[in-house]
C-alpha cells in the first residue's frame, strides 16, 4: 500500500479553507462535497502517475511499447551473459530502483544459455501491462468509492476497475473532513514512487481549487446577472 503524506503551510490552508467555505455559501453545495471532488482528481491523477505515466489510449499503446522494448533488453542481456531465471525474472533483476532497465546493458554477443524464446517473452510483456493497468485501475476504483461518482476514464482502463485493491477511507465532517485513497496492489511500490506520487498530490490540489474558484465566480456571475 502508498501512503502519501501532504504537508501545507497555514497561510495556504487557510487560503483552501476559505475557498472551500465559499464554494458551499455559492452553490448550496457542502464542503464535504468540494473536497470529495478533489480527492476523485488525486485518484485520477494517481492512476496517471503510476509507470509508465498515462491512461489515455495514445498511452496504453506507448505502455506496451515500453515494456516490451525493456522486457527485450533485459532478455537479451540474460541470453548472451548467461543469466539464468525465466523472462519474468530476468526482467525483474534487471531493473533499477526506478523500475527501468538501462540501456547501456550487453545485448550483442554468443548465447551462453538456452535463449529465452520469444513466444515466453510476449506472454510475459502481455501480463506485465495488464498488471500495470490493475495497478492504475485500483486508484480510479479508490476514487470511484469516494462518494460514488464514476471517473471518466478510456473502456481499456475500465476494465480493469473493480478488482479490489482501491479502497477510500472518510472521516470527519465539516473543515475536519478528510479523506484517505489506498491502493493495495501488491506490487504498487515497485511501479510507483515518492516523487509520482507528490507530483500527482500537487496537481490534484491545484487543480481541485482551480475548479473550485471558477465554480464561485460563475455562480456569482449568474446571480449578479439575475439582481
Amino acid at each position: 500500500m502508498i501512503d502519501v503524506k501532504v504537508e501545507i503551510d497555514r497561510a495556504t490552508q487557510r487560503k483552501m479553507e476559505d475557498t472551500l467555505r465559499n464554494f458551499a455559501a455559492a452553490t448550496g453545495k457542502t464542503v464535504e462535497d468540494g473536497i470529495n471532488q478533489i480527492a476523485r482528481g488525486g485518484a485520477k491523477q494517481m492512476a496517471i502517475k503510476v509507470q509508465p505515466y498515462g491512461i489515455t489510449g495514445k498511452a496504453k499503446d506507448l505502455l506496451h511499447g515500453i515494456v516490451a522494448k525493456q522486457a527485450h533488453r533485459a532478455i537479451s542481456t540474460a541470453n548472451v551473459q548467461g543469466i539464468q531465471g525465466t523472462a519474468a525474472s530476468v526482467h525483474t533483476k534487471a531493473r533499477d530502483r526506478r523500475g527501468r532497465v538501462p540501456k547501456d546493458l550487453a545485448t550483442q554477443g554468443k548465447y551462453q544459455r538456452s535463449p529465452i524464446s520469444f513466444s515466453e517473452r510476449n506472454a510475459h510483456v502481455d501480463k506485465t501491462v495488464k498488471k500495470i493497468g490493475q495497478a492504475k485501475a485500483a486508484w480510479i476504483e479508490a476514487g470511484e468509492k469516494v462518494d460514488g461518482t464514476k471517473i471518466t476514464v478510456q473502456k481499456w482502463l475500465r476494465t480493469h476497475v473493480g478488482g479490489g485493491f482501491g479502497s477510500a477511507t472518510k472521516k470527519d465532517k465539516g473543515m475536519n473532513y478528510s479523506v484517505e485513497l489506498q491502493n493495495s496492489t501488491p506490487y504498487i511500490k515497485n511501479i510507483q514512487f515518492t516523487e509520482d506520487t507528490a507530483a500527482a498530490v500537487a496537481t490534484a490540489l491545484k487543480s481541485g481549487f482551480k475548479w473550485m474558484q471558477t465554480t464561485i465566480d460563475k455562480q456569482i456571475e449568474k446571480t449578479n446577472r439575475e439582481l
